[in-house]
């Protein structure tokens, strides 16, 4: 006798959860999905008893998935993912084509993020596949739903791509003029007329090419434990231009360690970006406040050694910067990509 068929799981049921597990809890799933709690709490049960099988361990601490919840989560993200490509690919065939991806990013997200979350991106397209046909069982992932046998091999989701490149104040204006509908920005913890969302977080490091200086200044470094100290060794800072979110940060830093007017005074403005920056380090013009995945294989080398500073380490993040909640189109669907590959931990650790 032929095994009963397996009862059909409501794609928003799955979504919840998936938004559950990735978050640790119904409120911040409630957030993301703009949700009441009750709401989640009940599409999270009605998929248990659909399953006939506890999906999470409740405690105060928030909710952890069991294993079959564990099992559940993979395919979960698949049948996201899925939904997406589908979307994209199968769309009206009197629609208009799609517009081409527009980003605006600053300079740091722009030189040591983007570009390999470009190539992963179009190498995630090119992978996939949608089968074409579609069945009114599509919603609900039922094992009922039938397919045709012939791929239809995605688009390249980068073709006409345009990116926008400058300080964070350049970008933020882009998209509040409409030129470009999303950004990537750092340093920037609000801003007038803009939706801003955590992407990842980042380090900015005090650095400096020891090649540059005498045994006793390479000495003196190493000893440093208070920032005042760092002033009287007469070594200027190297200053990101003005409108920086770089900039900000370490002006913030400086005003709250209450650094003597000599570590401003005495420094170098160089504009650029964050890749002229590292060169006059490199070049042993001064001390340069640079992010961690901008200098891994220099600090890797010997080329840039850090500060020993525990204060001068600043942390910020980066941030998707867009004129409302509200995305559409291939700025969304590559925002929905970066976001799954930064939870899943792919992006680099900096």
């Amino acid at each position: 006798m032929p095994a009963a068929p397996s009862p059909p799981i409501d794609s928003i049921q799955l979504a919840t959860f998936l938004a559950v597990a990735e978050s640790g809890g119904v409120l911040p799933a409630s957030r993301r999905l703009n949700l009441t709690q009750p709401a989640v709490t009940v599409r999270i049960q009605q998929l248990e008893e659909t399953l006939a099988a506890p999906l999470f361990l409740r405690s105060p601490r928030g909710m952890t998935l069991t294993a079959r919840g564990r099992r559940l989560l993979d395919y979960a993200r698949r049948g996201a993912s899925l939904l997406e490509e589908a979307a994209a690919a199968v769309g009206a065939p009197e629609a208009a084509p799609a517009a081409p991806l527009t980003l605006a990013a600053s300079t740091t997200p722009a030189s040591h993020i983007l570009p390999d979350l470009f190539a992963r991106y179009r190498a995630a397209a090119a992978q996939s596949t949608v089968e074409a046909g579609v069945s009114t069982a599509f919603e609900g992932f039922s094992n009922q739903t039938k397919w045709s046998e012939r791929p239809l091999p995605l688009s390249n989701p980068l073709a006409g791509l345009t990116l926008r490149v400058g300080n964070t104040g350049q970008a933020l204006a882009w998209v509040r003029a409409g030129v470009a509908p999303l950004a990537l920005v750092e340093g920037q913890p609000k801003a007038a007329g803009i939706h801003l969302e955590m992407f990842m977080r980042d380090e900015l490091l005090p650095a400096y090419a020891p090649a540059a200086f005498s045994k006793d200044i390479l000495a003196r470094l190493q000893k440093l434990r208070q920032p005042a100290e760092f002033a009287r060794l007469g070594i200027p800072v190297l200053w990101r231009e003005d409108g920086s979110g770089t900039r900000r940060l370490v002006e913030n830093a400086f005003d709250r360690l209450d650094m003597p007017a000599s570590a401003w005074s005495e420094g170098i403005q160089i504009g650029g970006g964050a890749d002229t920056i590292k060169a006059a380090a490199l070049a042993g013009l001064g001390l340069a406040f640079l992010s961690g995945c901008a200098i891994r294989n220099e600090l890797a080398g010997g080329a840039l050694r850090v500060l020993p500073v525990k204060a001068l380490r600043i942390s910020r993040a980066f941030l998707w910067a867009m004129p409302g909640a509200g995305l559409s189109g291939a700025a969304a669907a590559f925002k929905r990509f970066a976001d799954r590959e930064a939870r899943a931990g792919n992006q680099h650790s900096v």
